[in-house]
């Protein structure tokens, strides 16, 4: 960077109107510099200072996109305005700013600092100060109230547009990235990428991000950003496409206007592979400057870069994650113990494990004590290398609920969200396996309301928001939230389960049990799905049914004794219920998390044997 103005000797600026001195810039462009506006937007303040300096030492015509890239920017010297167009977005952004400036507090300025469009040389002059004829004042009056009649028009339009189509406050959408790679194997790294800027955009103060699920809906889809928009309530998209070849990667990212499908930012990073990690906090600035320059910025924080092979592991873990079946479980499993050899105190890999040995443990369908235990010390780990990660807090309160630890998993869950409160996963996983378990159904509710604000169409928080509702007795508000889930997938088995155990809980048993029986067919030995469908087997007066039903189920034991036990009940078979209570209290099935709170039992819940087990459960 050249001198400061300060530093230099100045020679007197001749503006449109009137002379300016140096010495009345330099005093000027420091009070804007301290302006609210400017104080906070480090980036733009350097580039306004940038071509003053340059202006006032006489250089304002050699003022370029590329110097003002490198220098003010960091670009490398391979930038291509032609490609990026960094510097053209940031001095919209200026121009935007200074006049922001100039009417609010510097109002009262004498002086103007203006850049005109099409150019990056600034222009110094004084304000016009003389008095206007009345003539002129009636003029302006005229003028402004025709302005302002079209503006209130204007804005009324905008209004009722954004009230049924998008948000008030600034929002954005991250789309799944494409893959362009010639051998169209990088499909992790595109939803890594996509994941990483969602993640990173969500900490940004005053930006509501939509998360995954519902961005993630239209992957493989060409479908127009305007009704992007509409259907998830944003004002922008991000898109982009990743293309790798060797350790080569080109990373492409545009962000959209949804009102009117134009661009607002594009640029296209040529980077080793290595730099993947900087490439995204890159963009994710780049986006937050652009989407509202006034409030928003990436938050800083004290960020380890991991090392850049456990961060590819990392993120081809994630990728498998992202559809919990578990075998993909498994897959992911390797890749974070890959990441975790390869990076040990790389903190995200660490929790990531904890979380997926968790979701397989609630699965029921690996060994529960070898399984607890490694996601026990995952966890614990993760919080020992970064305790301001809230993914670490997250997986530490679900392995406290797997020792049915109640206080300190709600502990662990507060204290995730307090972190990053539009972590979507952490409020779901709050509301699924504490507040409902522990009969707080209301509370569950309010928290997975929230979570579908910021994820609308994801369907498994509307089907555990049908759960909260049958859960608590509002059968009616359940079977609209789990119809909604099946609109949105009519073959989603749990939600297909859910909906039959509405109509059980209902008493009708006759349509429960065709559903039940449907859903059987396609996931055939589902102990959740066999425990319901005995169920209404045994109410309906289908005993021999119900009896096979209980027979294969106990091939499942003790994973399967609460639904064991909801088959006995069901056949009025009290003591053999609750015998089989009794087992599954004394493997900590996971299962029986529900206990209280499965409809069920209702009729053994005077029972005092009945009220020991549930005082046992957290």
């Amino acid at each position: 960077m050249p001198p400061s103005i300060s530093q230099r000797t100045l020679s007197p600026v001749k503006s449109t109107l009137v002379d300016v001195t140096p010495q009345e810039v330099a005093a000027h462009l420091a009070r804007i510099e301290a302006s609210s506006g400017f104080a906070r937007a480090g980036r733009l303040a350097r580039f306004l200072r940038f071509v003053v300096e340059e202006t006032l030492a006489g250089r304002g015509g050699q003022i370029k996109e590329y110097s003002i890239a490198i220098q003010v920017f960091g670009r490398q010297p391979s930038y291509d305005p032609q490609v990026d167009s960094l510097v053209r977005v940031q001095a919209s952004l200026l121009r935007t700013r200074l006049s922001e400036y100039y009417s609010a507090e510097g109002q009262t300025e004498a002086i103007r600092i203006e850049i005109p469009k099409g150019g990056y040389a600034p222009i110094f002059h004084r304000t016009e100060t003389p008095a206007t004829s009345r003539r002129a004042l009636v003029a302006m009056a005229t003028a402004a109230a025709v302005l302002l009649a079209g503006l209130c028009v204007w804005l009324l339009n905008r209004t009722r547009e954004a009230g049924s189509n998008q948000s008030a406050t600034p929002s954005v959408a991250v789309l799944p990235f494409v893959d362009m790679s010639p051998a169209g194997d990088q499909a992790y790294l595109c939803d890594g990428i996509a994941d990483e800027l969602i993640h990173v955009l969500s900490r940004v103060q005053g930006l509501r991000v939509v998360a995954r699920t519902s961005a993630f809906q239209y992957k493989g889809q060409s479908v127009d950003v305007r009704r992007i928009g509409r259907e998830l309530g944003v004002r922008s998209v991000v898109e982009g496409s990743v293309r790798r070849e060797g350790t080569t990667l080109r990373v492409t990212a545009q962000l959209i206007n949804t009102a009117d499908g134009y661009h607002a930012w594009s640029a296209a990073y040529d980077r080793r592979v290595d730099d993947l990690f900087a490439v995204e906090k890159e963009i994710a600035q780049a986006i937050a400057d652009s989407l509202q320059p006034h409030h928003l910025g990436v938050r800083a924080e004290v960020e380890t870069t991991p090392n850049p092979e456990a961060y590819r592991f990392y993120l081809t873990g994630v990728y498998w994650r992202s559809t919990p079946s578990p075998e993909r479980l498994r897959k992911a499993i390797g890749e974070f113990r890959a990441a975790i050899a390869t990076d040990p105190r790389y903190a995200p890999a660490q929790a990531a494990m904890a979380e997926s040995y968790e979701k397989l443990y609630f699965t029921e369908t690996a060994p529960l004590e070898q399984t607890a235990a490694i996601a026990r010390a995952a966890a614990a780990k993760a919080i020992e290398l970064d305790d301001h990660l809230a993914q670490a807090h997250e997986a530490e309160a679900i392995a406290r609920l797997i020792d049915w630890d109640l206080a300190g998993a709600e502990r662990e869950f507060h204290r995730a969200l307090q972190l990053d409160p539009a972590d979507v996963r952490a409020r779901y996983a709050y509301a699924q396996l504490c507040l409902n378990p522990g009969g707080r159904h209301q509370e569950a509710i309010e928290q997975l309301r929230y979570a579908r604000r910021l994820d609308p169409v994801a369907r498994y928080l509307i089907t555990e928001l049908g759960s909260a509702y049958l859960m608590s007795g509002q059968l009616a508000k359940a079977r609209e939230e789990f119809q909604k889930s099946l609109d949105l997938n009519p073959k989603a088995l749990g939600t297909l389960t859910n909906l039959a155990a509405t109509d059980a809980a209902e008493g009708r048993y006759a349509e429960a049990i065709t559903r039940l029986e449907a859903v059987n067919a396609e996931g055939p030995g589902d102990p959740w799905i066999m425990g319901h469908l005995g169920y209404a087997y045994a109410k309906a007066g289908r005993a021999a049914e119900a009896r096979r039903i209980l027979a294969a189920l106990e091939n499942n034991q003790p994973a399967a004794a609460l639904h064991i036990a909801a088959v006995h009940a069901g056949l009025g078979e009290t003591s053999q219920a609750l015998d089989w209570l009794d087992r599954g209290l004394a493997a900590r099935a996971p299962s029986m998390l529900w206990l209280k709170t499965d409809f069920r039992f209702a009729a053994l819940r005077s029972e005092p044997r009945y009220a020991a087990q549930a005082a046992r459960l957290p």
